[in-house]
């Protein structure tokens, strides 16, 4: 395993662990809004963004940029698939905190995201 994927691999746990402190504290302070799936939102954003990042660092590797710009974008439209799939999926079987759930979902996005683009515009300078 290279070396950058390590330390992103190991950036995306320390968020993750920070998403799982705030969920664990919210639902002992207010035990009646607990989200039964946000554990598995962290864990699916854990697991799309370690994937993206590392299938658009390894096409960065290829000649022309088109490889990774095509890896990329792709990764990213299953990514959006995946999650709009999970959000339909828990819209139709939770009838309650939909929008707390919605909430979490768009911060999880953004902030793996994030964490994303900038370690692969990082990746992408080193090369």
């Amino acid at each position: 395993m290279e070396n950058s994927f390590k330390k992103f691999l190991a950036k995306s746990i320390f968020i993750s662990a920070g998403f799982i402190i705030f969920v664990v504290l919210s639902i002992f302070f207010f035990p009646k809004i607990y989200l039964v799936y946000n554990f598995f939102t962290i864990g699916l954003f854990l697991v799309l963004t370690n994937l993206i990042y590392y299938f658009s660092v390894k096409s960065l590797k290829g000649k022309t940029i088109t490889a990774f710009t095509n890896t990329f974008m792709a990764a990213s439209t299953i990514k959006l698939f995946v999650l709009l799939i999970y959000i339909i999926f828990y819209v139709f079987v939770e009838k309650e905190n939909k929008g707390l759930f919605l909430i979490f979902v768009l911060v999880n996005y953004i902030v793996f995201s994030v964490l994303e683009v900038v370690s692969i515009i990082k990746r992408r300078k080193e090369l």
